[in-house]
Parts: C-alpha cells; structure tokens; sequence
C-alpha cells in the first residue's frame, strides 16, 4: 500500500537541487507527481505530492530531513487522498495592480464558497497608459456545484477594472 505525502523546500537557489530530491525519492520507490518550484527573490522554494510505498515512508522522510542540515529548510506531511466531487473551474483574472488586490479576490472566493486550489500570480508593466498590471491564473474548486456565472459575478464585484477569462 502506498501512502501520499507532500513536501515542501525552501533554500538559496544553487544548481541540482530537484536532482537531489528526485534521487531521494526514487531511491524509496516513491513517484514524483503534482509539483511547483521557482525561484522567488533568490530562494528556491516548491511544493510536490509523492506517493512511495508505506514500508519505506519513514526512511524517506528521514533522507529528505537530512537535508535540512544541508541549507535546505524541508517539512514532510501526509496527505489524505479520498476522491472529490468537487467542481474545478480554471480561470485567468487581470487588474490594475494595488496594495491588497490579493486579499479582495480572496475574500470574495471564500465569501461565496469557492476555495482556492492554486494561484499563480504576477505584475508587469501594463500597456498604454504605465499602470501595473495584476495577473493571475487560478483553479477554484467548490463542493456547492457553483457555476462560471456566480464565479465571474463575485469576482467582478471587487472591483470595475477586473477582467475575467475562463477559456
């Protein structure tokens, strides 16, 4: 029987380290799947979903919190993975950027019972008129059976420059 863990890193970035991981993992007949890494103002940081067998989750975990002694900051949880029959909707969101536009959608997904499953985000520079811009792509999941009508209304209330893609 296997057993699903999530792991997560935080380090200076330096060239080999998904390698070193990926060894530790494979090394204990574990499968590398769902993740996201990138380097953020130096540090190297990421998250990935494992699943090795239950026999060898303990020798795993302590392989990988040896790394912390390496400069590595590592922590190890296990996951329940029970199916969902929640919807996921898949959408790109983009805004003048300003201080708080994170927690406004944030608070306007959680007020309407939609939770946020990812959120990749970033500003760059808009294009006319100098202002920055705010982008995101999200997957929201909610277990009401919400519709892309209630979800583009909720966001769309936050504020009248907010423009919603679900393509």
């Amino acid at each position: 029987m296997n057993t699903s863990l999530v792991i997560t890193l935080m380090c200076d970035d330096r060239p080999g380290i998904i390698q070193q991981l990926s060894n530790i993992v494979a090394h204990e007949n574990g499968v590398w799947g769902h993740s996201h890494f990138a380097n953020l103002g130096g540090k190297f940081t990421g998250i990935v979903e494992v699943s090795v067998p239950a026999a060898n989750r303990s020798k795993l975990a302590n392989e990988l919190n040896a790394l912390n002694h390496d400069g590595m900051n590592i922590t190890i949880e296990s996951t329940d993975t029970k199916s969902s029959t929640e919807t996921h909707i898949a959408f790109t969101l983009t805004a003048n950027d300003r201080s708080g536009i994170i927690r406004e959608i944030s608070k306007s997904l959680a007020d309407h019972n939609f939770s946020i499953e990812s959120i990749q985000s970033k500003t760059e520079s808009g294009s006319m008129a100098g202002i920055p811009l705010f982008k995101a792509e999200l997957t929201v999941t909610s277990s009401e059976g919400k519709r892309l009508d209630e979800l583009r209304l909720s966001l769309e209330n936050v504020s009248d420059d907010i423009f919603v893609d679900f393509s």
